[in-house]
């Protein structure tokens, strides 16, 4: 038979030393709440609350998975110095939801690393959080770095990320040995560098050891599965310094990018007044490995308008 899960409260009134979880006696930060309950629906508290991490130890399971969201009613707001809002490291089995970042240099940041070992990590949820005033480098960023095993079951949903310079970097991106994701519904716009790019290539999941008759990026690289139904709008680099030139700015922010991505399927987005609208390519030579190429990307029944940057579709 199923279990109820069970529900925690966090309070900016709560206390992390005498609190029990309850309404009646709340705990007072997310992390503690995490830690101490994982695999529960962590309720928090309107209010203003410290940027917290979370570790493998704040997991849930595939039945019970650990899910931070707002009470009824609430508004949640992580405001953030030079750090990050909210930082997930090799926790699997969670969802993140409804919560408001302000600045910092990442507002939301998933890494896996090869500390998890062979574990897949799976079922990781950002769903409908409110990102805005990052200055440094990305929005929303999944960062698989761990070539022993994959995360899957990515989903990212229903977010919105605005006003950031991202300098290099991007607004929303997912990157490195992740197989399987779903980006949708989410709302990107106003940044000064790409919206929502997939990455492959880099080297953040190489195998460290040369192996022999192994491709070092064998699994470096995002693959299988979909962006879909995400409006993306106002993505330029003008006014961003690092792509400034000879008296003039490069404009070449995508709105969709995929970059050594592989079987990835592109549809039912809204993108407009983007350097670029969709683009899809390589930044790594064939010439140096033989996997540095995308193949398998679907490309179908967007609406792109007003990409006079560069192009609307570029591949």
């Amino acid at each position: 038979a199923e279990t109820e899960q069970k529900v925690v409260h966090v309070s900016e009134y709560g206390n992390d030393e005498t609190g029990t979880g309850t309404w009646y006696a709340p705990y007072a930060t997310i992390s503690h709440a995490a830690e101490t309950e994982p695999g529960s629906l962590i309720l928090v508290g309107g209010g203003e609350y410290e940027p917290f991490e979370l570790g493998p130890g704040c997991s849930g399971s595939e039945d019970s998975p650990t899910v931070i969201r707002p009470a009824e009613g609430a508004k949640v707001v992580i405001p953030v110095e030079d750090e990050t809002g909210i930082f997930l490291k090799n926790v699997q089995n969670i969802s993140i939801e409804g919560l408001e970042t302000v600045g910092g240099t990442y507002a939301v940041e998933y890494l896996s690393t090869p500390e998890a070992g062979q574990q897949i990590l799976s079922n990781i949820s950002i769903r409908n959080c409110r990102v805005h005033d990052v200055r440094g480098e990305h929005g929303i960023c999944v960062y698989a770095r761990n070539d022993l095993a994959p995360v899957t079951n990515l989903t990212i949903e229903g977010c919105e990320v605005y006003d950031c310079e991202c300098y290099w970097s991007e607004s929303m991106v997912i990157n490195g040995n992740i197989d399987g994701f779903l980006i949708e519904r989410n709302k990107v716009h106003d940044n000064n560098n790409i919206g929502i790019d997939m990455i492959g290539f880099e080297g953040w999941a190489c195998h460290q050891d040369n192996i022999s008759g192994v491709n070092p990026y064998e699994v470096d690289y995002v693959r299988n599965r979909i962006c879909r139904d995400n409006l993306v709008y106002n993505i330029s680099t003008e006014g961003n310094e690092v792509y400034y030139e000879d008296g003039e700015y490069d404009l070449c922010a995508g709105g969709i990018y995929v970059d050594g991505g592989q079987n990835i399927e592109i549809y039912n987005n809204f993108i407009f007044n983007c350097d670029i609208g969709v683009e899809v390519a390589t930044e790594h030579s064939p010439d140096d490995n033989e996997l540095f190429k995308v193949s398998g990307i679907n490309v179908h029944d967007n609406v792109i308008a007003d990409c006079t940057g560069w192009a609307g579709i570029g591949f």
